[in-house]
């Protein structure tokens, strides 16, 4: 049996892309080009799926389906847009329209082909999953190269539409066809695999609809984006068509909170110094200061740094040294990930190419707004907390495991690779990875059973693992979950995806150890929790030779602020000390509640001498914070402190915590002050 299936889009380019991937699957396809033709059909054909763009000729994607609704006419609708992005679009097209799914451009030819599949079945109608073979992968290379060449051509007319538009910007029929234009490219171009030019066409389309709809508050400046973009555009069909299609990492998201204690910075620009250190002041971040490259290796060897600002214009470093600097400061233990900031003054060729030499990188041109220093500074917040995810990827296939850890790396994460299933347990208990990427198929042993033998084993039931397999029947994806995987992705898959779904298992089983590990008052990791995570530091300090150094902090006369201030008090200090031990210390580093006034720190790859400074300092800072007391006043309350490292004072869990404990009680100080005014 054959369904039927409208394809209401304008754009001849996208139709060809997708209508070998719908024939394909015993669907009898119908096109359509605007809203009034799409009408025309719909009122004398019985559809099954119809498939609706966003912008056409005539009208818009959302009004045409609202226009639909209006006749009575419910068909199942699939909306594919290249713009449309914000919530309240999508609550209008799925709570009040009735849209069954909703697509953003650039689509994946062979993914689109399974999201027509998943809609037919929602109507409990199957159709046949015919498999993607080689021929139509020919068809759509051969589409691909044929619009490599039309490219050239449609990139001169937008130019020729974008002119007319501004020379006349009261004739709303330019920017209406040059939007049009810019859109067509947007999403097509991007679906062709050209996510570049697929991206600037973006940025053309936004500044256009921003002008048409009269909301660029300085129309000169948008004008001015949307000739830079098209000025790139260009230049990438100048390229060769594999460097065209080259992807660019995943945004990082600069919303979260910064939790950075102290920023190197490499300048002798006072300036730019002093903009870094009133801004970092007010969020309580240290700021360590050179002038030279040496004095910035000299130091980072004592001092814990988490990011770095590098003037390139230094005379020492300049645009052939700004790597090798980077690549130096990330030998020292715990810089491994250091994220760096490389600011210039002038237009260094280097700032605007390709960012895949060093990852954890950052580029920017002076003078630095303060916006643009706290984007700048967010981002490597959140480059520090990239580093957490460690992915093991298990396939047989070179090749596909080259190019998947490159995609998981350059999304900032730790990749580790592995051809052999049959050293799987011996890289599991090296590694001890966050997640498992597993192939189902291979010669030695299949997926399933690998996953059956990780699931006997206490230390990796709770390991996430998501199979990766080009098999896509329903009996296997069953297969794959009742063995004990948490997720299925099949080949091919979009890389955006591949990110997204190891992101999210890895966030989901994090947030579920953190609930029953970490303490409710302090955030910290619980005693337990801590000492099974203090072993896998030490395990991997033996393996790869590197100081662990354990500190305990005791909270002084806790016992008397407790009976004298009460609960309320105690409970502010104790949720206090554990908010700033969280905040002020890298993320590599395990911070615990050890009991009820003492807290447990492991700091990862330093020793006593290197901490004492970090410590003291800390014990300052919170020593200036007042507490409530009792009778309306308030109290101050201080800490002291017991340091052992690995290896010089032990190499076990139990004897480096027995020996900063019996140090912390020799230093321990009666501070206890009255309450006062």
């Amino acid at each position: 049996m054959s369904y039927t299936v409208l394809l209401l889009d304008d754009d001849p380019q996208f139709r060809n892309l997708v209508r070998p991937i719908l024939k394909a699957k015993d669907i009898r396809l119908i096109e359509a080009a605007t809203g009034n033709q799409a009408m025309s059909i719909i009122g004398n054909t019985t559809l099954d799926l119809i498939v609706v763009d966003g912008l056409l000729p005539d009208t818009d994607g959302i009004q045409f389906i609202r226009d639909l609704r209006t006749i009575g006419n419910n068909a199942r609708i699939i909306f594919v847009s290249a713009f449309w992005r914000d919530a309240e679009s999508y609550k209008v097209l799925t709570d009040n329209l009735g849209v069954g799914l909703v697509i953003h451009k650039p689509v994946i030819p062979t993914v689109f082909g399974e999201q027509i599949d998943s809609e037919l079945q929602r109507l409990n109608i199957k159709s046949e999953s015919t498999p993607v073979d080689d021929n139509l992968h020919s068809v759509l290379d051969g589409l691909a190269a044929e619009y490599i060449q039309q490219l050239p051509e449609k990139l001169s007319q937008l130019s020729q539409t974008l002119a007319e538009a501004r020379k006349n910007p009261h004739q709303s029929a330019f920017l209406a066809e040059a939007r049009l234009c810019a859109h067509k490219l947007r999403g097509t171009a991007g679906s062709f695999g050209f996510d570049k030019l697929g991206q600037a066409m973006g940025q053309i389309e936004d500044g256009l609809t921003e002008l048409s709809k009269g909301k660029a508050l300085k129309p000169p400046e948008t004008w001015a984006t949307i000739e830079s973009a098209m000025f790139e555009a260009k230049a990438l069909i100048d390229k060769k068509p594999e460097i065209a299609t080259i992807n660019e990492p995943m945004p990082i998201d600069v919303t979260s909170n910064i939790s950075l204690s102290r920023i190197l910075v490499v300048d002798n620009d006072d300036s730019f110094i002093q903009s870094v250190e009133e801004w970092c002041k007010q969020r309580l971040i240290d700021v360590l200061v050179t002038k030279t490259p040496e004095q910035a290796l000299s130091q980072v060897q004592d001092n814990l740094v988490e990011a770095a600002f590098v003037n390139v214009d230094l005379e020492n470093i300049g645009e052939q040294r700004h790597l090798q600097f980077a690549k130096k400061m990330r030998t020292f233990a715990g810089l491994e990930n250091l994220p760096v900031a490389f600011v210039s003054a002038s237009d260094n060729t280097f700032i605007n190419s390709e960012k895949v030499q060093l990852p954890y990188t950052l580029y920017i041109k002076k003078p630095v707004s303060k916006a643009k220093l706290e984007h700048s500074i967010k981002q490597m917040a959140a480059l520090r907390k990239l580093e957490q995810p460690r992915v093991l990827v298990l396939d047989d296939d070179e090749y596909f495991v080259k190019r998947v850890s490159s995609v998981l790396r350059n999304a900032g994460m730790q990749t580790f690779t592995l051809c052999d299933p049959l050293k799987l347990v011996d890289s599991l208990n090296e590694i001890e990875p966050d997640l498992l990427l597993l192939d189902l198929v291979m010669p030695t042993i299949s997926g399933f059973d690998i996953c059956r033998m990780l699931r006997t084993m206490s230390s990796w039931q709770q390991l996430p693992i998501i199979f990766l397999t080009s098999q896509t029947n329903l009996e296997t994806r069953v297969a794959a979950f009742r063995c004990g995987g948490d997720d299925y992705l099949p080949k091919p898959f979009a890389d955006e995806e591949l990110i997204a779904r190891v992101r999210l298992r890895v966030e989901r089983t994090q947030l579920l150890k953190e609930r029953a590990n970490k303490d409710s008052v302090t955030g910290l990791w619980l005693k337990h929790a801590f000492i099974e995570q203090l072993s896998i530091m030490l395990a991997g300090a033996k393996r790869q030779t590197f100081p662990v150094t354990i500190g305990v902090l005791a909270i002084n006369d806790f016992k008397e602020i407790h009976q004298s201030c009460g609960p309320t008090t105690s409970d502010a200090i104790l949720a206090t000390l554990g908010k700033l031990i969280n905040n002020r210390f890298r993320a590599a580093d395990l911070k615990g509640r050890w009991s009820q006034e003492e807290f447990i720190i492991a700091f990862h790859g330093v020793s006593k001498q290197q901490i004492s400074a970090a410590l003291d300092s800390f014990l300052q800072e919170f020593k200036t914070i007042a507490f409530p007391g009792s009778d309306g006043k308030t109290l101050s309350a201080s800490f002291s402190t017991g340091l052992a490292t690995f290896p010089i004072d032990g190499d076990s869990t139990h004897s480096l915590i027995q020996i900063a404990h019996q140090r912390l009680l020799a230093t321990m100080t009666n501070t206890f002050v009255a309450s006062k005014e």
